[in-house]
């Protein structure tokens, strides 16, 4: 999942044979790489989003339907106070600044979760 990540973000800071040749190698693993598993997104996996964060990404193709999916699946996890909180945990360790990083974390994942669904048009936002 991390590897992918990170490979994916290369693939947007370089062009030409190394751009063409790192997709086809990323497009090859996308597939198995990214979790379609609805049941399986509030577990530490990889989603259809974090590969395919907006209609113009190279593998939102690829992804198909399960991007609205999750799309929707995405506004069901939202919390009633309107942020998006981390699926996962420090398991117990540093219990003292795990309130603070969580509270970070929250903003981070909101502020993403917007400026996706606001890609693929799930906001109304009303401008007067």
């Amino acid at each position: 999942m991390h590897d992918f990540l990170c490979y994916q973000r290369m693939l947007n800071e370089v062009d030409g044979d190394t751009k063409s040749n790192l997709f086809n190698i990323l497009a090859s693993h996308v597939q198995n790489t990214v979790c379609t598993d609805p049941t399986k997104w509030n577990a530490y996996v990889l989603k259809p989003l974090q590969v395919a964060g907006s209609p113009s990404s190279p593998f939102y193709e690829s992804m198909g339907d399960v991007i609205h999916m999750q799309l929707e699946k995405e506004i069901e996890f939202q919390h009633p106070d309107g942020y998006w909180e981390p699926n996962w945990s420090w398991f117990g360790r540093y219990d003292e600044t795990w309130p603070v990083a969580e509270k970070e974390w929250r903003g981070i994942l909101t502020l993403e979760m917007l400026r996706i669904l606001n890609s693929y048009q799930y906001l109304d936002i009303w401008h007067d």
